[in-house]
């Protein structure tokens, strides 16, 4: 699977032409090519995907202008999402807020912090296939308007994104421990 072949997915939904690369000199290439990383990034960020989800270790980057979160962390470009934040302790419990490509903590008296975080892959076959089905509705929405000039279709298409995201989080919901499954089903309210 690569990116055409999502884009591909997606204009077949909405009944149109498939293209053969985002360079080709049409409207749907055009669309593709402009929506389809921002689609990727909005699907990843909705849910605890277990394909996407690493841990990063994060250095201080500077101080906070917040007095209640006094450390400044910079998050990773290719972070989407930051879901948990670790001292050491082993629990992840540390207050964080995430602003940006930083998040902003109490102080941790450690020098370095682990962050459980959502991914950025910008490689499609290394993504849950329940995955691209989500990013295909999802783009297939965001195109919907522009292709078909109504929004019925694109109404259609939000709602398909929808069944795709709760199909994929019921598929795994059963390749988790119990407690992976509470991140999970957190993710899904």
């Amino acid at each position: 699977m690569d990116p055409v072949a999502i884009c591909n997915m997606a204009l077949g939904w909405l009944g149109h032409s498939r293209i053969t690369s985002f360079e080709d000199a049409s409207a749907e290439a055009e669309l593709c090519s402009d929506n389809f990383e921002a689609a990727v990034r909005a699907a990843l960020a909705v849910r605890a995907w277990l394909f996407a989800t690493g841990f990063r270790v994060l250095a201080p980057s500077a101080a906070s202008p917040r007095a209640d979160l006094p450390l400044k962390w910079t998050v990773p470009g290719d972070v989407v999402s930051v879901r948990a934040v670790d001292d050491g302790a082993g629990d992840f419990s540390v207050k964080f807020l995430k602003a940006g490509q930083a998040i902003y903590t109490e102080d941790t008296g450690t020098t370095s912090i682990i962050a459980e975080v959502t991914e950025y892959h910008g490689n499609p076959a290394l993504w849950d296939p329940n995955f691209v089905r989500c990013v295909a509705a999802l783009l297939a929405s965001d195109l919907a308007v522009p292709l078909t000039e109504g929004t019925t279709m694109q109404e259609r298409m939000e709602k398909k994104y929808i069944r795709e995201l709760d199909k994929a989080g019921r598929i795994e919901s059963m390749q988790a421990s119990p407690k992976q499954l509470k991140v999970i089903k957190a993710s899904l309210k």
